[in-house]
């Protein structure tokens, strides 16, 4: 195993606790509804864009997989969210549901803005799948939490700015 299979392991053990990297066909389907959330505003930032992107690059899908969400754009799917949910819940092993919802609005967010049409494609996407506006609401709040607890991590390992 190369250090990049090594690093792709080690990261989905550490975000999910894993024992190995979701297969590419369920992974696309999951990559393009994360980015129809995060084009719940009707624009996709780079930011969110590039959040994806290093998302899957950092878990080692291959470069065909990477380039085909470079081309991506989620106004194809939008309008059709639930065709594009339907084929995620044939592929998708184990159900990734609440993650989904989870890494929408972790893309969302990439941007350091979740604006009421995101909130909104998050919601949408949660109705489709069959998880509730309060698991919603309860997983924006964990993401909270998270995004809280680590810049109070990074504020008291580094009190003099950043190092890099």
């Amino acid at each position: 195993m190369d250090n990049q299979h090594k690093g792709a392991a080690w990261l989905i053990k550490e975000l999910w606790g894993f024992g190995q990297v979701p297969p590419e066909d369920n992974a696309l389907t999951y990559a393009k509804a994360i980015m129809v959330c995060a084009y719940g505003d009707g624009g996709f930032s780079p930011e969110e864009r590039a959040w994806v992107l290093g998302y899957f690059a950092a878990l080692d899908y291959s470069e065909a997989f990477l380039a085909v969400l470079e081309q991506y754009d989620p106004a194809d799917d939008a309008h059709k969210f639930a065709a594009l949910v339907d084929h995620l819940a044939l592929t998708a092993q184990p159900d990734t549901r609440l993650s989904l919802i989870y890494d929408g609005i972790r893309a969302a967010s990439a941007d350091k803005i979740i604006d009421a049409g995101e909130l909104a494609a998050i919601k949408r996407l949660a109705a489709l799948i069959d998880v509730s506006e309060e698991t919603v609401d309860d997983i924006i709040n964990a993401y909270i939490t998270e995004v809280n607890a680590k810049m109070a991590r990074i504020m008291l390992c580094f009190p003099a700015g950043m190092p890099f």
